[in-house]
């Protein structure tokens, strides 16, 4: 499941910086915003896009990611909830 999140790389290795966030994504839901500098998920550091990614893609739908940012040098924390895809039936 997307989260809703454009994410690069940065050039001193310490974290990814957030480009843009998807509007009424879970990330949006979750406070981040475009310039955020993302430096753990999961309780892991984040030093490039790889590892950023592996730690999203073992992310099952219904779970949350507990992530640690920094916005204009302030070190804040939240958690990312992945929506749950609902089964749908008409009878």
């Amino acid at each position: 499941p997307k989260i809703g999140l454009q994410i690069q790389e940065t050039e001193d290795g310490n974290g990814v910086a957030v480009l843009e966030v998807t509007p009424e994504s879970p990330a949006a839901k979750a406070g981040l915003q475009k310039g955020d500098l993302i430096t753990s998920l999961q309780k892991k550091s984040i030093t490039d896009l790889d590892a950023a990614l592996s730690i999203l893609r073992e992310l099952k739908e219904g779970e949350s990611a507990a992530v640690v940012y920094k916005r204009n040098g302030k070190e804040q924390k939240t958690d990312i909830k992945l929506p749950k895809q609902l089964k749908k039936a008409s009878l």
